[in-house]
């Protein structure tokens, strides 16, 4: 969760609300403040339709007590903001960050440090959605403002340098990204220290950037660091030490030394078994690592196993995205799979077609079922169960993908009551919404489809052909483009051909277009083609909210 949060604490942020209600009156700008303190508790929680009317009164409060234009409103805007971004509604979220911005800019001016906070918000917005020609000069004024009113060794300055880095980073640009990187590690060892967490955040950025420019020599060090920091200051079994663990692991690959990098995937993958779970992304992350190095170093049958556990665990991921997932957070995590071409490259045909036919089932289906619930939305009577179904999803979302910063067992434990919670009251609203709506719950449904299943639906004398176009390993990280094709009967086993490179298949395809059409043809756009190599897992810092006067809010 992102932050540890407790019915007790629940229970006296509702007592300090009620008390400022009976003292102060329904309409007060503190009463305002203790209505963000329990709606931002709601959020931590991932409970939004609780969150979000808390904030809209304490919005509404501030417009009526201090004025539209009053930097307080501009805090509650920036707040409703951010928990709609949280909420995956950006259209929601961007005008009142803009309206946020404008009053800062307006009432406290255009260089100070709220308004900085307003661009970098704002800009986070556009990053999410994939906006970065939007994102990228918001986020270097906001730089230049907590350059000069902070001062160039600010930690909000290191901050400011390592978003604008990243953006540079998503555009491709490592050459823009390495100085900020650099300098944004130097304030932080100075400011914090050589041994903080931050610090090693900015190693391990830095050295991503390195990685990415092909100078493995310099990220090696540097990764060698962050996990020294991590193991150290967080302790040998946290998420972040399995991420240093599986990064540096990363390099030792590109530098063709796999017996280095083996035991440390080995071990990545047992702490984020234990800590994350058999399902989390990044579990699956390091499965899949560690089953390309085992097959590197002739281990084929672990291999297999390991990528088979991968598999399992992107499947289950898939599940929850898919059935919970607003429609960009399923194309940004479509974006992160490489679901068949290990075990095409493994010549693995029966999880392979078991793959196939359910990746291509839960994304047709949840397509179905995105149309179902928008015709539900415009029904008064299912519009709230739609709301509320949604405000479910989301959190279930989040929970799978979420790095827990309360790794006790008891915080561990809570955290999947709360999984199965949210799960069976999901399940209970689409059962009321199929009863208006046929087919609601499909894309779950279809993660369960068998190869027997779709074998008995193939007639007699019939076979289906899938064809997959895939990164196939040739080894030492060294990666082809390739065809194949899934052959499935009506019994028996299913078949894997592999038909050779990409490369020259469409060559022989574009020859044959020009020669039935007699004029130039166009080569066919490559599809499905996933990222190669050994894959790095980052640490991007959380947007900044904004305290409301009275009773302040934690950040």
């Amino acid at each position: 969760m992102a932050e540890n949060v407790t019915p007790e604490a629940i229970e006296q942020a509702k007592k300090a609300l009620e008390e400022k209600e009976r003292t102060l009156g329904p309409e007060h700008a503190d009463t305002a403040a203790s209505l963000y303190n329990l709606a931002a508790l709601y959020g931590a929680m991932g409970e939004y339709a609780k969150a979000e009317p808390l904030c809209k009164r304490a919005l509404r409060i501030s417009e009526q007590v201090l004025g539209p234009e009053h930097a307080n409103t501009a805090s509650c805007l920036n707040n409703l903001a951010e928990l709609y971004r949280t909420m995956g509604a950006c259209a929601k979220a961007e005008p009142l960050c803009e309206r946020a911005l404008r009053i800062w800019e307006k009432t406290l001016g255009p260089e100070h440090p709220r308004t900085a906070t307003g661009l970098n918000n704002l800009a986070l917005l556009y990053e999410a959605i994939g906006d970065y020609a939007k994102a990228e000069p918001l986020y270097e004024r906001a730089l230049k403002i907590r350059e000069q009113v902070l001062g160039p060794e600010h930690p909000d300055t290191a901050e400011g340098l390592n978003n604008l880095a990243g953006v540079y980073v998503s555009i491709g640009d490592c050459a823009k990204a390495e100085p900020l990187y650099v300098r944004g590690l130097e304030i932080r060892e100075k400011v914090l220290g050589p041994e903080h967490p931050n610090t090693a955040t900015s190693l391990n950025n830095l050295a991503a950037v390195y990685v990415s420019m092909g100078e493995c020599a310099k990220a090696e060090p540097l990764y060698e660091r962050a996990l020294k920091i991590t193991e150290m200051v967080l302790g040998p079994e946290h998420p972040s030490t399995a991420m240093s663990l599986n990064n540096l692991a990363g390099v030792y690959v590109l530098m063709g030394d796999c017996a280095k990098a083996e035991p440390l995937y080995e071990r990545a993958v047992r702490i984020n078994e234990k800590v994350l779970g058999p399902e989390h992304l990044d579990t699956a992350t390091s499965l899949y690592n560690l089953a390309i190095v085992l097959l590197d170093t002739g281990n084929k049958a672990e291999s297999v196993a390991r990528a088979l556990q991968a598999q399992q665990a992107e499947l289950k991921m898939l599940e929850n995205v898919f059935s919970f997932a607003p429609e960009r957070q399923r194309l940004a995590y479509q974006e992160t799979l490489n679901p068949y071409s290990l075990l095409a490259s493994l010549n693995a045909a029966a999880p392979l077609a078991l793959a196939v036919l359910r990746y291509k089932g839960v994304v047709l289906d949840s397509l179905l079922e995105d149309r179902l619930v928008a015709q539900a939305s415009d029904q008064s009577e299912t519009r709230a169960l739609v709301n509320r179904l949604r405000a479910l999803k989301h959190r279930l979302t989040q929970l799978v993908f979420e790095t827990p910063k309360d790794l006790s067992d008891e915080a561990r434990q809570r955290g999947e009551e709360e999984k199965k919670r949210l799960t069976q009251e999901a399940e209970q609203l689409e059962g009321a919404l199929a009863r208006h709506l046929a087919g609601l719950g499909r894309a779950r449904r279809s993660l369960s489809v068998t190869v027997e299943q779709v074998q008995a639906a193939i007639p007699g004398e019939a076979m289906l052909l899938e064809l997959l176009r895939y990164n196939h390993y040739l080894g030492k990280n060294q990666w082809e483009q390739r065809y194949g094709v899934i052959v499935l009967a009506s019994s028996g086993e299913p078949q894997w051909v592999c038909l050779g490179s990409a490369e020259a298949i469409e060559q022989n395809v574009k020859r044959y277009q020009e020669a039935i059409r007699g004029s130039a043809g166009v080569s066919p756009a490559p599809v499905g083609v996933a990222p190669t190599g050994p894959k790095a897992i980052e640490v991007t810092p959380l947007p900044a909210l904004s305290p409301l006067e009275g009773e302040r809010a934690g950040r």
